[in-house]
């Protein structure tokens, strides 16, 4: 509709009152004039304003409209001037310029500012002055004179140059310098021959400085070269014979190098491994092959060189981080080696004080995403650290007591150690935990991983097995043993009072020691075995427990039985070092070498800045620890053994002596005088007497010290119940209180665990430490009938722990699924009440051999029958179907493992027969080796999950609704069910566009890793078949194409379909991938794509996954040889190469289905809201429309006024638009100035779906 006359009259009058405000003015023209000739001196930037104000003031009256002004607020004027910003440190220098006057003597910092520079006036400086140097010429002597007393004022604490005659050593001409450092430059140049004349020597004397070699430059004298020049100084000096020559300084010391303990870093960078490679593979061939004191040098003190961490870490400063390692590894490869390490970084050192509980979450998830499982449950317990303070050093050196060396023993006459292969190092580094610490060194196990890098790996593990061969021979000089045999030193807080001493060793001694472990194993097991069942003895513990347990039922009430538990102070720091090497040296002759060279001289242990020295015991952290202390151990544990003892077994340094009252009071004398010799203690304070019957007091007091019977005020300690390595013996109820003991002890890293504010992090410590692990011990050792209540308290707290971190709270029944095994498509949170029967009997059945030798009255009848093992096959079969119901032999006879895979069939099973059909097809889907590979994933990188997304997927694998009930779909004419199975699926909205073009690159990255040459959507792979074929060429049937795969061209497909879908859901519910396989059958013969790829000699392969993870069986094929690929490249595991893929490919296909799913539930929730307001607006239209209409007539008004007057000035600055372009802007002005529009529904509420009944 056209506007009214009225209101193109109001325009016309509006346009001329525009016209007069926006014509220019020639006011200033008479101020302009008055001034003329009279302005001030001014700078370029004054004279920039002053010709710009100018040129507008009496230039061209035509207007200009500037292209910023376009389209700006509603009266702004017609021309804009742009003035920059000025610098407050211009500002400054401004006003310190005004403090002096114009005309002054000395230098005034910028001569010719604010001066016309080839002006007559002004002709500029002179010719002979240098760049920033210049200094203005003297003036009269008067006026020199006159500036004199503040020229000195000015100038206290200033320095100048010492050189004769230059200008800028004279105070009263020159400015000088804050200090020598600022004037080192003008030094520099005065030595490079920019600026004439000689520094004199004896200024260069008295502050140290040389000029150096290469430059000629001043140089501090502790350096003598620069650092950038040593590459070339090192070029000149290199001779023929020794290519690899360092910059000559003196190297730090071996103490210098233990007390550094510089942080390193974890890993080695990806972009930094292969030079890593070539450094330690050097450092190694240097050390086998010189074998002396600086190679020893710069191996131990490589790590903190070229792996210091940067003093900024963290994800934001990854790349900063490698860019650092590698430029001071490619330092190192140039041969510095003191400029590195006095450059290494120096960390502020822990606080000794406890961490609060928000720095031990941190600090535990942090160590969680990087998969340090035990350290983060550590982190979330720990206390603190005592202080490194002269207190806790003295109670340190009181726990390693001095002694007196052992006698010598020459090394060439011990027997040679036998040969280490490469093969066994590289077994001996898989075996080491992915979280051990380092030692002072700050060399890491997964350093030495990191250094196996593709290509190289064969020639680095053959250097290490070398120097590990020159260890375990003791071919190492003996200065470098107190060093590399002793270790770090933490002190932590006993709860009861006192410190406990941790001790990490270096690297390379534990690597040396696990490797020789594995050669002497099955000689120590036939050597300590039965008398010593701590040392290679799988199990003993428990083997030793059951047979405890059984001695102890069978001589229930006797009056003339009794036990004894042992307990040596400090035990394995005091042990005698004589009595250890003896001992090593005859009865291991392979470990004698290196055992002698380890402690035949005191070690050092560094805590914190102090040095203890270790002289006695046996080192903490030594993998051939345990077995020394019991080589030691072995004659006394042997002569016990021999005795008329029922039971004299130990486990290290805990022994026990069971039998006839008057054989165990013999023995426990024996005990106490032969272990005085080997320099061990019997603590009798914490040896305990125990009897199971009425046995009288008289005949305990005439048997055994009065320390061992009662306590300082008189009660009694023989004990009829005992705990012993862990697991409790004695009566119902003492089993039951010892359990809940340990079920409240595991509530405190539970309850912290559900603090965690990354849900991934919190249930990857639940499975992994703080659920069922936490009780597994007892589970094994003590006979369910009596832990049944405290396990299920146990089972209950972990329930609670989940729903803490999660916000899930389950059903009993989705419960029961969360419960079984990953396998199962549950959680792997194993429920411990209901698998101790099955831990209990594969325990009891595996020892119950090695109980006939411990205890030579043993008889398996009795135990076998007994209550406990009746109630604990009764519960394991309560478990199971009938048909699949165990006998006892056959319990007794499998492993948990078995047991438990029996009980979680059973429990799957079930859950089975109790789901819907759509319920079953997930439940298929979700049991699938790609659906759970996202909860084994590290939550780091690309396998991390937002917190709402991994939830979102946890309730989905448990079948927990979402929502109350079904909806409709906010995307879609779909319905949004309760469970989120239809996000999945949604063909509006985006997500599923998104999700497979994600997953079609992330399979196009490994491929392009594994070398195979993939091409991202490739044409042109199909040709017309016959002339009217005009679609065959454009059809694109590989998202990724492979060259070469398995002996021809393969077009990788991919599609993501969904098990509930109505087509295939009967299928689904029948086997695992069932959907994703009939799918892929149906990417094959559509369009006959496959018979069409076939006939061009390309391999069609439909990549389909289901969207829970589960991959088709042709699509596991092909990513099986791409992980095979990617591991003959890298040098890794295969198996862990297609885990890390699966689990990549799991964690993108779930988390792009819990945003679609989050996504639509948001908006179904947000949709009433929308509804809500836009009714109350038309409603509000509706009641008072004359107010409405005249707010909005009057935005409209001015929207009209602002086009009139865009209009207005593009006419003034004659540039005049396109005809449609005016046209496009009356039609948008007389549309919105149309009350129709106004009041049009569709502008002002937007489309709503029409109510369904669902």
């Amino acid at each position: 509709m056209a506007p009214s006359p009225g209101v193109c009259q109001l325009f016309c009058c509006l346009s001329a009152l525009l016209d007069f405000l926006l014509k220019p003015r020639d006011c200033h023209a008479g101020a302009v004039s008055e001034h003329a000739g009279v302005w001030p001196s001014l700078g370029r930037r004054d004279r920039r304003f002053l010709t710009q104000y100018l040129n507008q003031s009496c230039g061209n009256p035509q207007t200009e409209l500037m292209p910023a002004e376009f389209g700006l607020g509603l009266w702004s004027p017609a021309r804009v001037v742009l003035k920059r910003r000025c610098r407050r440190l211009f500002k400054h220098q401004r006003l310190s310029w005004h403090a002096f006057p114009r005309c002054r003597a000395e230098w005034s910092g910028w001569p010719s500012r604010g001066c016309r520079i080839g002006e007559a006036g002004h002709p500029g400086p002179r010719s002979d002055t240098d760049g920033r140097e210049r200094s203005p010429p003297p003036g009269p002597s008067s006026e020199r004179a006159r500036v004199a007393p503040r020229v000195g004022a000015r100038l206290a604490g200033k320095v100048f140059c010492p050189v004769p005659g230059c200008l800028c050593g004279d105070p009263a001409r020159a400015r000088g310098w804050a200090n020598e450092a600022s004037m080192r430059s003008h030094i520099d140049s005065h030595l490079a021959g920019s600026l004439p004349g000689d520094v004199p020597n004896t200024w260069l004397e008295e502050r140290q400085r040389i000029r150096c070699p290469v430059c000629g430059l001043s140089v501090s004298e502790r350096f003598g070269v620069h650092p950038t020049c040593r590459p070339e100084a090192r070029g000149a000096a290199v001779d023929d014979t020794n290519p690899m020559e360092i910059d000559g300084l003196p190297l730090p010391t071996f103490q210098e190098i233990q007390s550094a303990r510089t942080p390193t870093l974890r890993h080695v960078p990806a972009a930094a491994r292969h030079m890593w490679n070539q450094l330690l593979t050097r450092a190694l061939a240097a050390v086998v092959h010189s074998n002396d004191e600086r190679a020893w040098r710069e191996l131990l003190m490589l790590p903190q060189c070229v792996l210091c961490a940067p003093l900024r870490g963290g994800r934001r400063h990854k790349r900063a981080a490698a860019a650092f390692t590698l430029d001071r590894m490619q330092r190192w490869q140039e041969g510095e080696r003191m400029a590195l390490w006095d450059s290494r970084p120096v960390h502020a050192r822990r606080r000794a004080n406890s961490p609060t509980p928000e720095e031990r979450r941190e600090l535990a998830t942090a160590l969680g995403r990087e998969g340090f499982d035990k350290k983060a449950c550590a982190a979330l317990l720990s206390q603190g650290l005592c202080p490194h303070d002269a207190e806790t050093a003295s109670a340190l050196q009181t726990l390693h007591p001095a002694s007196s060396p052992p006698s010598d023993r020459p090394l060439q006459s011990l027997p040679l150690a036998p040969d280490i292969a490469p093969e066994l190092v590289a077994r001996s580094l898989r075996a080491f935990p992915a979280e051990t610490a380092p030692g002072p060194t700050g060399l890491r196990v997964q350093h030495l991983r990191d250094a196996c890098t593709a290509g190289s790996r064969e020639s680095f593990l053959t250097q290490l097995a070398a120097v590990v061969q020159l260890l375990a021979q003791g071919r190492a000089p003996s200065f470098v043993a107190p060093v590399l045999a002793g270790a770090g030193l933490v002190a932590l807080p006993k709860p009861s009072g006192g410190v406990r001493p941790i001790a990490v060793g270096e690297i390379f001694r534990r690597l040396t020691g696990k490797c020789l472990m594995a050669l002497v194993q099955q000689e120590a097991r036939t050597h300590f075995w039965p008398a010593q069942v701590g040392v290679a003895v799988k199990g003993g513990a428990e083997k030793a427990v059951h047979a405890v347990r059984a001695w102890a039922q069978r001589h229930a009430g006797s009056a003339t039985k009794a036990l004894v538990k042992l307990d040596f102070t400090n035990a394995f720091n005091c042990i005698s070092r004589e009595a250890v090497l003896q001992q090593a040296c005859t009865d291991f002759p392979a470990l004698a070498r290196w055992s002698v060279w380890c402690y035949r001289q005191p070690t050092r242990l560094q805590f914190g800045e102090r040095a203890l020295d270790s002289s006695s015991g046996v080192q903490q952290g030594d993998p051939l620890g345990p077995l020394l202390f019991s080589a030691a151990l072995q004659p006394l544990a042997a002569d016990l053994r021999s005795s008329s003892l029922d039971i004299a077994v130990h486990f290290l340094d805990d022994g026990v002596l069971a039998g006839e009252l008057a054989d165990v009071a013999s023995a426990l004398v024996r005990v106490q005088r032969r272990a005085a010799a080997i320099g061990l203690t019997l603590n009798l304070g914490k040896c305990e007497v125990v009897v199971l019957g009425p046995v009288p007091s008289a005949a305990l007091a005439a048997s055994f010290p009065a320390e061992l019977l009662q306590r300082s005020d008189g009660s009694s300690r023989v004990l009829h119940d005992f705990e012993f390595l862990g697991a409790a013996v004695g009566s119902d109820s003492y089993v039951h209180n010892h359990t809940e003991a340990r079920v409240a002890r595991a509530a405190e890293l539970l309850d912290a665990i559900a603090e965690l504010e990354d849900p991934q992090v919190a249930m990857r410590l639940l499975r992994a430490c703080a659920g069922y692990a936490r009780v597994v011990h007892s589970m094994r050792c003590n006979p369910p009938l009596y832990q049944h209540m405290a396990l299920q308290a146990f089972d209950t707290m972990v329930r609670s722990c989940f729903a803490g971190f999660t916000g899930i709270h389950p059903t009993a029944e989705q419960w029961r699924q969360a419960e079984l095994g990953l396998a199962q498509a549950g959680l792997g949170l194993r429920s411990a009440a209901v698998h101790a029967p099955a831990a209990y009997l594969a325990s009891l059945g595996t020892s119950l051999p090695a109980c006939a030798e411990l205890d030579r009255s043993f008889t398996a009848g009795p135990v076998v029958g007994g209550p406990e093992v009746t109630a604990a096959l009764l519960a394991l079969n309560a478990r199971l179907p009938g048909n699949r119901a165990m006998a006892r032999e056959a319990a007794l006879g499998s492993k948990q493992r078995e047991l438990s895979m029996r009980v979680d069939s059973a429990g799957w099973d079930s859950v089975l027969l109790a789901a819907n059909p759509t319920a079953r097809a997930t439940l298929f889907s979700e049991a699938g080796a790609g659906a759970r590979a996202f909860l084994s994933a590290l939550p780091a990188g690309r396998t991390r999950m937002e917190p709402a997304i991994f939830i979102a997927e946890l309730r989905v694998r448990l079948r927990v609704p979402e929502a109350a009930a079904d909806a409709w779909c906010p995307r879609c004419d779909g319905v949004l069910d309760c469970h989120g199975h239809h996000a999945g699926m949604c063909v509006a909205g985006g997500e599923r566009t998104q999700r497979h073009n994600a997953v079609r690159d992330l399979v196009f990255a490994w491929t392009e890793r594994a070398g195979l040459r993939p091409e991202k959507e490739r044409t042109g792979l199909l040709l017309p078949q016959c002339p009217d074929d005009t679609q065959s060429a454009r059809r694109r049937p590989a998202d990724v194409y492979l060259p070469a795969l398995s002996g021809s061209p393969a077009a990788l497909d991919f599609a993501i379909t969904a098990p509930q879908r109505q087509g295939t859901l009967a299928m689904a519910g029948r086997a695992t991938g069932a959907a994703a396989e009939a799918y892929a059958r149906h990417k094959e013969s559509h369009l006959d794509t496959a018979r069409s790829c076939e006939h061009q000699g390309v391999s069609f392969v439909p990549m389909v996954a289901e969207t829970t993870g589960t991959w088709d069986k042709s699509a596991m094929t092909v990513l099986k040889n791409v992980a095979k690929a990617v591991a003959a490249r890298t040098g890794e595991d295969p198996a862990s190469t297609q885990a890390a893929i699966l689990q990549e490919l799991s964690v993108t296909i779930r988390s792009w289905r819990a945003r679609a799913a989050l996504r639509r539930r948001h908006e179904d929730l947000e949709l009433p809201v929308r509804q809500a307001a836009c009714d109350g607006f038309l409603q509000m239209r509706t009641s008072s429309p004359l107010l409405l209409r005249s707010h909005v007539q009057l935005v409209m008004l001015a929207l009209a006024l602002r086009v009139i007057t865009l209009f207005r000035l593009e006419l003034r600055a004659g540039q005049a638009l396109q005809g449609y372009r005016r046209q496009r802007f009356i039609v948008v002005l007389l549309w919105l100035w149309s009350p129709a529009s106004l009041y049009s529904p569709s502008l002002w509420r937007p489309t709503l779906a029409p109510k369904r009944v669902l």
